[in-house]
This record gives structure tokens, C-alpha cells and sequence, in this order.
């Protein structure tokens, strides 16, 4: 909500889309990763970071990892279509997918080769506004 907020009252016509068809399909994607993409990989997190070693339940962290990977699979080939999550310019909804992806990334555990996906993630990084953020390991 904050970066809606925030995207539409300091930058309307670029982070937040003047188009409408443009602004509602970032839109889509940021609710897409607050009500789909976050459950899926939440308890996977709070196994692999939250909870010691010895209280981790690899059931649990097994479906979550399951629950995800076709939601990455649908990420990298919406990214093989488009540079950035809502079109050809960094807007609102890499915002909140990129922190999404901070968290997943930094899970010590195996994960499928998705180009599109990494190239996307690789570029985010590259940004300024990213250092001190999205470059910190998870703890």
C-alpha cells in the first residue's frame, strides 16, 4: 500500500502509470505478490530464518518450496516478455517483488535456473537505491 501511495503522489507518469491499462497491470503484480507469491514462500523463510535449526520442520519447508517454484516459473516468463515487472521501465511493482526476492534468494537452499528472473534481479541490484537493503545477507 505504501509504495502506491508514495509512487502515485511523488512520481505520477513514471513509478505510478498515468495509463490506466499500465497502472492496473502493475497493480495486478504487486497484489499478486502480497496475496500469492509471499504466502507460498513464507514458511519456507520463517523455517530457514526464524526458527532454529533443531525446530525446523522439513515438511513444512517442502510444500512452501513446492507452493513456489511454479509461482517463479510464472515470474520468469512474464520477465522473458517484459525488462521490468510492469513493462520497459522500473516501476511501483518491482518494488515489493524485489524485496519478495531478497528474502527468497537468500534462502540456503537449492533453486531452478530462471534467466529472465536473474537477469531482472541482477539489474534491480544494480540500482543505487538498492545498496544497504537488498545487498545485506539474511541473517
Amino acid at each position: 500500500m505504501i509504495v502506491r501511495y508514495l509512487s502515485a503522489k511523488h512520481s505520477p507518469g513514471h513509478f505510478y502509470p498515468a495509463e490506466l491499462q499500465a497502472r492496473f497491470a502493475a497493480e495486478q503484480w504487486m497484489d499478486w505478490q502480497q496475496t500469492t507469491f509471499n504466502p507460498a514462500g513464507r514458511d519456507a523463510f520463517i523455517q530457514w530464518i526464524r526458527t532454529t535449526a533443531e525446530q525446523r520442520q522439513p515438511d513444512l519447508m517442502a510444500r512452501s518450496v513446492a507452493a513456489t517454484e511454479p509461482l517463479l516459473d510464472l515470474l520468469n516468463a512474464h520477465l522473458a516478455q517484459h525488462r521490468f515487472i510492469g513493462g520497459a521501465q522500473f516501476g511501483m511493482a518491482d518494488i515489493p517483488l524485489a524485496c519478495e526476492m531478497h528474502g527468497w534468494f537468500g534462502l540456503p537452499q537449492p533453486r531452478s535456473s530462471r534467466p529472465h528472473l536473474a537477469r531482472w534481479y541482477q539489474t534491480i541490484l544494480a540500482r543505487p537505491a538498492t545498496r544497504g537493503v537488498l545487498d545485506l545477507p539474511l541473517p
